[in-house]
């Protein structure tokens, strides 16, 4: 690392009174270094700057300091090499450390105290070991190359103060029962700054105060690759930053911020900004059990210093307790909040934050068990140019595991704000995104839609896919621009919520307003929806359901409608009946389809005066807004249709019939009452109980629920976390009670800490066994589902893309350091996800969610069995197609001539070209203007025959 080009110093210099900075042949004065961090740095990468970065250099380059090999405190002062005690402390020394020195002095505990002025030029691969209490005030530590480390061991105290360090590959390192001081400090160029590990204790402020600078990163010491300032490494507890708040924050520059290991952690009046190439702000990665993280910021309004920013990843954790609170995150690539992967039970708590131009998750929850979480009181703005695919929270496959919780989002704020006019035309944003998930309370949020923009612009303000049995309450989603109408724009860009494929949630006083559409269903999975007490105002349209939605029958539900209805009417909603074309105008409804008495929509009417509204048609807020459901939840109708084989398979496909005998199965399955005696629902169900229907419920369910405690596990897991809090919260009093104490008391105090750092250690062991308990059960569910599904002989596509995906499901589970799907794994959830909906039955669903590719058009996708059927009657169409892979264009070669049409799509089902037949036996299809992939060709003859093919396109 860059040493300084040597002075030629005289006596008088060196011992001068005058604190200085050596470089470029000149003295610099350092002045206070505390009161001075900003100019310092300034100074510090000045006189840094004069020697080329690495360059090396030994004693001679030195001819005025005194050069030393190694040797313990001791002789080192007895053979004139330091200054003894008394002189140390007053005179400023100048010294060259050849190898190692060990401050050890088995006859005197006096202090050792580097006078303020003071510089140590560590040549390369040398070190210090700090085994006796070592001062160091306003001295200067640098590097010719790059020097090891500033060890402090178990008998050793080290006090740094007002100094800087630089080109160190770790330059402080904490041992077993080290004690240290680090305040004021500016570090700049080191592979990492501080590293700690096992009981350590900190004595007055701790940690606080400091700069740390990676300087445009050319440490290259072996193993720190990852470049962060501080790592902890199986600490009991450690706090980095005064919890007071008091005095200016620490501060990471052009680093990675802290990487805490199986370490408990209070972060406080700190700020990580500017990692150039992306980075981490804080990792906390759990151990055999599960650690506790407490993030406190500086604040969370629009003028408070930003806590974490240009990050790639603000905060990121794997089996932690984390709270954040009152903290400003502004600008990142990836995530400001990240919780993944974690496989004991957590909790989860964001509150008071702002997330500002966040990337595409302001917050990305996924594949974790919590005993509960809450984010709440948070506000979201989203400016973001950079990102195309934008979501406040992000909430994918969690599993709520602890008896009576929830994961509540409540009283957030969500802006979809201004972008100007970037380079990117189309945008997507999500306020709160929830998939393959369940008991999740969205409450009393709002969501504004601010973004005037030109161009097309997709706008959801919560989205549900795949995402049963959840609550949506009493929110309030605003478009402050109206309906998006620009050209080119889809007519559902904007959304208040978007439900797909997710039943027997409760929608109920939640508000819409001067959006495209307020609420929006899709999907047979829909069913057994509860919507009421909703109110809907100058949407375009107010309430929309989607080609083959089930939504369920609605009963004295009170959903107002209000704005544009005919003759200034106020409409009310109820579904129980048939419609006619005055209420279908009148309610404002959109029901897509050509066959509105389906099964697979709800049937509106206007029902008698006393279900109208008054008040312009805002809906009353009753208690029942939180009403909890009663489970298990009554047959619906198209549970009863299903139960009676009556059930209308959605364009004749098989797999909707089937699909919806699996929800019946599952609603009997729930409730022995509505199978009871021997009736129809009875003969129903002990018809499927043993058959597929039967098995791949029974394991959807397994799954589902594979994670959650026992009851007895459940309390022993509660006990053990709340001991350990307790402890953790009186720790941090002993810590906030040593920073103002003298430092006569600072020892008497430091032992009272070890002592209950003890106690949480050996409350972290207890908690690593029952993890290790969890764990040991949750493998034994998981090995034992496998075993379930592979016992299932399926026969039809629809039985086997569940029985695929969830034994996919299970494999990731069983593979604890799985973070991302196999090759294999993800090429076969995207060929079910690939599959027409309604043909491959929910598991296409599953697919989709698991990989997150949503972007299908189903009805392009799925022409309908009947019209399958009728293409049985009629001569095969043969074909073939070439070149293939293609590049610019392919040939369609038919075994006749044919009039029709040539469709070409994308895996999604996107028409991407067409082209007319009049009695062609071949055809030329033009694609050099389509991007790299695969993509299907489908022939359809006039007469019915078709003939399907993919085509690869390569460039």
């Amino acid at each position: 690392m860059p040493p300084i080009i040597p002075m030629l110093c005289t006596e008088a210099m060196k011992h001068s009174t005058i604190p200085f900075l050596s470089g470029g042949g000149v003295k610099i004065p350092i002045l206070n270094l505390k009161n001075h961090i900003p100019l310092l740095m300034i100074l510090f990468t000045f006189f840094l700057a004069s020697r080329a970065k690495g360059q090396t250099c030994d004693c001679s380059d030195f001819p005025t300091y005194k050069c030393i090999n190694s040797g313990l405190l001791s002789d080192l002062i007895a053979n004139g090499d330091l200054l003894d005690y008394a002189h140390a402390a007053v005179e400023p020394q100048y010294i060259v450390v050849e190898s190692d020195i060990n401050f050890y002095d088995a006859s005197d505990n006096t202090p050792y105290h580097f006078a303020p002025g003071s510089e140590i030029v560590m040549l390369q691969n040398a070190g210090l070991v700090i085994s006796k209490e070592v001062v160091l005030d306003e001295v200067n530590i640098f590097g010719c190359g790059f020097w090891e480390k500033m060890r402090v061991n178990g008998s050793g105290t080290l006090r740094i103060r007002n100094s800087q360090i630089a080109n160190a590959c770790e330059s402080i390192v904490l041992n077993q029962g080290a004690k240290a001081e680090i305040v004021s400090n500016y570090f700049v160029n080191n592979g990492a700054c501080i590293t700690a590990s096992n009981s350590v204790t900190l004595l007055g402020e701790g940690v606080a105060h400091n700069v740390f600078d990676g300087d445009g990163f050319t440490i290259g010491c072996s193993g720190n690759t990852f470049r962060y300032a501080i790592k902890l490494d199986d600490v009991p507890y450690i706090e980095i930053g005064n919890s007071s708040g008091n005095g200016s924050p620490n501060q990471f520059l052009e680093y990675n911020g802290i990487w805490a290991s199986n370490s408990n952690i209070g972060v406080y009046n700190s700020r990580i900004l500017n990692f150039p190439n992306g980075g981490s702000g804080i990792r906390l990665d759990g151990g055999l059990g599960v650690n506790t993280a407490y993030i406190q910021g500086l604040g969370h309004t629009e003028n408070s210093p930003t806590f974490i920013e240009n990050m790639a990843v603000g905060i990121r954790a794997i089996g932690y307790h984390l709270t954040v609170n009152d903290a400003f995150f502004h600008t990142g690539s990836s995530a400001f909040v990240r919780v993944r992967q974690s496989n004991k039970p957590t909790i989860l708590s964001l509150t008071y934050n702002r997330f500002e131009n966040y990337p595409p998750s302001g917050v990305d929850v996924s594949l974790c068990k919590f005993v509960w979480a809450k984010i709440v009181n948070n506000e979201f703005y989203d400016g973001n140019v950079e990102s195309i695919d934008s979501k406040g929270i992000e909430w994918v496959s969690n599993e709520i595991v602890g008896t009576n919780s929830t994961a509540m989002m409540q009283d957030n704020t969500f802006y979809d704000e201004d972008k100007g006019e970037p380079d990117i035309v189309t945008f997507d944003h999500t306020g709160i995104s929830v998939r393959l998930s369940s008991g999740v309370t969205v409450k009393e949020n709002t969501f504004y839609q601010n973004f005037a923009s030109d161009y097309p612009h997709i706008f959801s303000g919560v989205k549900l896919y795949e995402a049963p049995g959840n609550k949506i309450q009493n929110n309030q989603f605003i478009g402050n621009h109206g309906p998006l109408t620009v050209s080119g724009a889809s007519p559902d860009s904007y959304k208040a919520l978007d439900v797909e494929e997710s039943g027997a949630n409760l929608i109920s006083c939640n508000s819409s307003s001067n959006l495209n559409h307020g609420f929006r269903f899709q999907g047979p999975g829909c069913d057994q929806t509860n919507f009421h007490h909703n109110g809907m105002e100058d949407n375009l349209t107010g309430l929309y359901l989607y080609p083959g939605s089930i939504m369920g029958a609605q009963f004295e539900r009170e959903n107002g409608w209000s704005g544009s209805l005919p003759g200034n009417g106020i409409a009310e909603a109820h579904f129980d009946g048939n419609p006619d074309d005055q209420s279908m105008a009148m309610s404002l409804f959109s029901i897509n389809s050509s066959n509105p008495s389906s099964d697979f929509w709800a049937n509106p009417r206007i029902p008698s005066d006393d279900w109208f509204e008054d008040s312009q048609g805002q809906p009353s807020i009753y208690a029942d807004c939180y009403e909890v459901w009663t489970f298990p939840l009554p047959p619906s109708v198209s549970d009863d249709r299903a139960i009676g084989d009556e059930f209308e398979g959605y364009k004749g496909y098989p797999a909707s019939e089937w699909e919806a005998a699996l929800r019946a199965y599952g609603t009997l399955y729930h409730n022995s009452d509505y199978r009871a005696g021997n009736g129809t629902a009875a003969s129903f169900y002990a018809l499927h109980d043993t058959a597929n229907i039967g098995k791949l419920y029974r394991a959807s369910e397994t799954w589902k629920t594979l994670g959650r405690m026992d009851s007895g596990f459940e309390a022993d897991w509660s006990a053990n976390a709340t001991a350990i809090s307790l402890k953790l919260d009186t720790i941090t009093s002993l810590v906030a009670e040593m920073e103002t104490a003298d430092e006569a008391d600072q020892d008497s105090l430091a032992s009272i800490l070890a002592l209950h750092q003890e106690d949480v250690a050996t409350l972290q062991i207890d908690n690593a066994e029952l993890a290790d308990q969890y764990i040991d059960t949750l493998a034994d569910r998981a090995n034992q589902l496998a075993s379930n599904l592979e016992g299932i002989n399926s026969v039809d596509v629809w039985e086997q893309n569940i029985k695929t995906v969830l034994t996919i499901f299970v494999e990731r589970l069983q593979d604890p350091e799985a973070t991302e799907w196999t090759t294999e794994q993800y090429d076969t959830l995207l060929s079910i996800a690939d599959q027409c909906r309604h043909e491959g039955g929910i598991g296409v669903v599953m697919a989709r969610a698991a990989i997150e590719q949503y972007d299908y058009d189903d009805e392009a996708m799925c022409p309908g069995a009947s019209q399958s059927r009728r293409v049985s009657t009629t001569a095969a169409l043969q074909g073939s197609i070439s070149p293939n892979p293609a590049s610019d264009y392919f040939t369609i070669r038919l075994d006749r001539p044919v009039t029709g049409q040539v469709a070409l799509s994308n895996m999604h089902g996107q028409s991407l070209r067409s082209v007319t037949l009049k009695g062609n036996a071949s055809v030329e299809v033009d694609t050099q203007h389509l991007p790299s992939g695969i993509y299907q060709v489908n022939v359809l003859a006039a007469d019915g025959a078709q003939l399907l093919k993919r085509i690869s396109i390569v460039r």
